[in-house]
């Protein structure tokens, strides 16, 4: 991809060329000057996208780079980076050279990263991304998002996002990402950042989300690692982004139709700061996770709904006090706003106490019973 308009400059000479010549007059062919030839390749070059090069591109220039950070020799690189070079390579015999492709020039760090931002735009489709996949470029990705304090944190976090939008909705990725252990790793690269900032540790989340949800095998693998489920649970106590990003994960994973009592169970808890951040998170986008979050697990019912129940006297509370901020609001367009975070609160009021009710119920019922009916 090129910047700004310099990738339609193609058609600024198509139209050039047909203001002389559009086909309806008697014209003597004249070989092209080298100076136009050159303008020409120039304007082609620059006009055609390859994606599969820029991948390549983008690949050994950060090869490169990591390498100078690193210290590590060009002839002693780790086995993944052998092994991704080898597959750049094969690749890169097919493509036709170019100035970019072949020889990089040692990068400086704005430069790579927005070339980084140029790649995760051409692997948001999802073609390019499984083609990234099969490049083993994900396996790196966790290596240089991993590499310490060596290696600026903004780089990274790049990588992080990379792998975000790599696996995000894309199964194919994410099987990728299963036999690549993404999900320990991610847990371990949390766990290692207390001395990283909020944005990165959120991407951090970010891209152990996009490789769990949606996928089973990989949520299987979440929930066996005590360090993966305590990256969330920190992060939903952690408040701003990394909150978010936490409560967002927490919501998909507990509410998702693959979930059971024992999933939910592990987050019983935090289940407390799930309801105080639901009636008092500063972040509408927060509140209104938390809110979707407890109306799932209750909706779910039995042991699962449970883990709510401890908390009903809170949560009666702040519907209470929801109601009366819309009763008492004079602007209409606040209040409409109101009645929208009204109803979700009122809609779980009546899931709790369904719920409780339930339960309620059927202790009586299995109480009142003969013993062979409890059998």
């Amino acid at each position: 991809m090129s910047s700004g308009g310099d990738q339609f400059a193609w058609l600024g000479l198509l139209k050039w060329s047909l203001s002389y010549t559009d086909g309806t007059e008697n014209t003597t062919p004249t070989e092209m000057s080298a100076e136009n030839k050159a303008f020409l390749e120039k304007v082609m070059s620059e006009g055609i996208v390859d994606e599969g090069v820029i991948m390549r591109r983008t690949l050994l220039h950060l090869v490169k780079a990591l390498q100078e950070y690193l210290g590590v020799p060009n002839d002693a690189a780790p086995s993944e980076t052998n092994k991704l070079l080898s597959a750049i390579d094969a690749h890169q015999s097919k493509a036709k050279p170019t100035p970019s492709s072949s020889n990089p020039a040692e990068p400086d760090l704005p430069q790579l990263l927005d070339e980084l931002d140029e790649l995760r735009d051409i692997v948001e489709q999802i073609d390019f991304a499984r083609s990234f996949a099969n490049m083993n470029g994900l396996p790196f990705l966790l290596g240089a998002a991993s590499s310490g304090s060596l290696v600026p944190e903004r780089l990274q976090t790049s990588c992080l996002s990379l792998i975000a939008t790599l696996s995000q909705n894309n199964p194919d990725v994410q099987d990728v990402a299963k036999t690549s252990i993404a999900v320990s790793k991610l847990a371990e690269i949390y766990a290692s950042s207390a001395s990283n900032s909020d944005a990165y540790k959120a991407k951090v989340l970010q891209a152990l989300s996009a490789v769990v949800r949606g996928h089973e095998p990989n949520t299987v693998d979440f929930f066996a690692s005590p360090q993966a489920i305590k990256a969330i649970k920190e992060g939903i106590v952690s408040g701003g982004i990394v909150c978010r990003r936490a409560v967002f994960l927490a919501r998909a994973l507990l509410t998702d139709d693959n979930s059971t009592p024992s999933r939910v169970a592990a987050f019983a808890d935090v289940m407390e700061a799930v309801v105080e951040l639901a009636g008092g998170s500063e972040e509408i986008d927060i509140r209104e996770t938390c809110v979707g979050l407890l109306n799932g697990v209750l909706g779910k019912g039995g042991e699962s709904a449970k883990t709510v129940y401890p908390y009903a006297a809170k949560i009666k509370e702040t519907t209470s006090i929801v109601v009366e901020k819309w009763k008492e609001e004079t602007n209409e367009e606040e209040k409409g706003y109101l009645a929208e975070d009204m109803a979700q609160w009122l809609a779980l009021m009546k899931l709790l106490k369904d719920a409780v009710s339930g339960v309620a119920i059927k202790e009586e019922e299995e109480a009142d019973a003969p013993p062979l009916l409890l059998k």
